[in-house]
């Protein structure tokens, strides 16, 4: 797997397969001219500014390999979820692992207004609606249909002691 030069004033090199390495060339620019308003609106999953799935789908395609898993700790709409269903397409089994923290949804903002309609109250609960919806519309008999999701909510922490609040105690 190293290339040696035809003598010592050549570096030598790794020997670079194109056959391993296929997915690999990712352009430095992803032409998209467009949102995923409309998609979530057809969704019924409020959220302003999404990530186009078509771009998550090129960039995680160019880097996942099958059985691989994707930490997206920043899960907003589910879009990293949304394209890892999306690349399965192909029979793969590449998972994901999505962390969203539950902040409320702002009522101050049409999706936020919309969220809260809808029984939505946090990011994370429009997160997984988002991702059980994908996955509940996919065709039946596909074998995305059975990716399992599953939901770990975190314990509030407590404050942090300071003198304070120590010598109130």
């Amino acid at each position: 797997r190293i290339v040696f030069g035809p003598d010592h004033t050549t570096q030598p090199q790794r020997k670079y397969l194109l056959r391993e390495n296929l997915r690999e060339a990712l352009p430095s620019i992803l032409a998209h001219g467009g949102s995923d308003d409309g998609l979530l609106r057809d969704l019924g999953i409020p959220f302003d500014h999404p990530k186009p799935v078509d771009v998550a789908v090129a960039v995680l395609d160019a880097v996942l390999h099958d059985g691989d898993l994707v930490l997206d700790f920043f899960a907003g709409s589910g879009t990293t979820a949304h394209a890892v269903l999306e690349l399965n397409r192909d029979g793969g089994r590449r998972r994901f692992l999505l962390v969203q923290a539950p902040e409320p949804c702002d009522p101050s903002q049409d999706a936020g207004k919309a969220a809260l309609a809808g029984g939505l109250t946090t990011v994370f609960d429009v997160t997984l609606a988002r991702v059980r919806k994908v996955r509940d519309a996919l065709p039946p008999g596909d074998p995305r249909r059975a990716t399992d999701i599953r939901v770990w909510r975190l314990a509030p922490v407590p404050p942090k002691k300071t003198r304070q609040n120590a010598a109130k105690d």
